[in-house]
């Protein structure tokens, strides 16, 4: 087989995965999440899953691990999640061992319909609906009054999860802005034992 690399590259590739099968034993795969847990330079405990299933899925991984995982921070990139426990506190157990499919789903959407993200897709579909009302055109309304009326309107629009703004809100943060159907895909796999955790 050839690739595009210069021998230098090609060196440094192989040595970054030799080390990485060195310190971790398996590597990461489209079929195998690799879970690290280690000591930061602070004292916290991290925990990284090495996910390379994009940021739009892994964003939706990350809430479902840290709401399992329990008081933690947590950030995810196209390549994997990371949860930091502070207070020292070693993580217990793996967060996505004993995973259901159907349960990741629905902490995945109260996730998302209780994040901040929803809240902003709400107000730009409430201002685009014509519902949030504007100042007259020569006058600006501060963006933090705009805010604050897009609140009130949520706060009462959430009593009825069909109402159509929320569940246009909603369906551009699970299809737009994340990818939940490949979320399902990968939560499906991973209770069937299809993606492995190591």
């Amino acid at each position: 087989q050839s690739y595009r690399l210069d021998r230098r590259s090609a060196w440094n590739l192989q040595e970054y995965y030799r080390k990485q099968r060195a310190e971790a034993g398996p590597l990461p795969s489209d079929r195998r999440v690799l879970v690290e847990t280690f000591p930061d330079e602070l004292g916290n405990w991290r925990m990284v899953f090495h996910a390379g299933f994009g940021r739009r899925v892994n964003l939706l991984l990350e809430m479902v691990a840290a709401r399992r995982a329990g008081p933690c921070e947590s950030m995810s990139t196209d390549d994997g999640v990371l949860l930091v426990f502070p207070a020292g506190e070693r993580p217990e157990r793996n967060p996505l061992r004993g995973l259901h499919a159907g349960e990741a789903a629905e902490q995945a959407k109260a996730e998302v319909l209780g994040s901040a993200m929803f809240a902003t897709r709400f107000r730009h579909c409430a201002e685009r609906a014509l519902v949030l009302t504007r100042p007259l055109p020569h006058r600006r309304a501060p963006l933090y009054l705009n805010r604050i009326r897009a609140n009130n309107l949520l706060a009462q629009a959430a009593k009825l999860p069909e109402f159509p703004l929320v569940a246009e809100a909603a369906r551009e943060c699970l299809e737009e802005v994340l990818d939940f159907e490949n979320f399902l895909r990968v939560a499906v796999w991973i209770e069937a034992g299809e993606i492995e955790l190591a």
